[in-house]
């Protein structure tokens, strides 16, 4: 059976595909690092430009296919269908 997705998570998903950057960034915490495109953005105010950029050059929609628990680590799958194509990709998250 797969696991519950966590509600922080169905409320990163859910910020990401309505673009709320405000939002998206109060799931961070101050020393929070996200990675992309061969970059860190490191804290809240960084990831929330990060999203705010990101939405700029993408038109994207995040759905969940897969959430594996692995030690530290919530490995979740998601299906990025983009205005041009559609993906399938994997996040890792991590919490202390």
């Amino acid at each position: 059976m797969r696991p519950k997705i966590p509600d922080v998570i169905d409320a990163y998903i859910q910020a990401s595909n309505s673009r709320d950057a405000d939002r998206f960034g109060s799931l961070f915490s101050e020393d929070a690092i996200v990675h992309d495109e061969g970059r860190d953005y490191r804290g809240v105010v960084a990831i929330r430009k990060w999203l705010a950029s990101t939405v700029k050059k993408y038109v994207f929609t995040l759905t969940p296919i897969d959430l594996s628990l692995e030690k530290h680590e919530t490995v979740l799958s998601v299906r990025w269908r983009l205005s041009w194509q559609s993906l399938i990709s994997a996040f890792s998250l991590r919490s202390s």
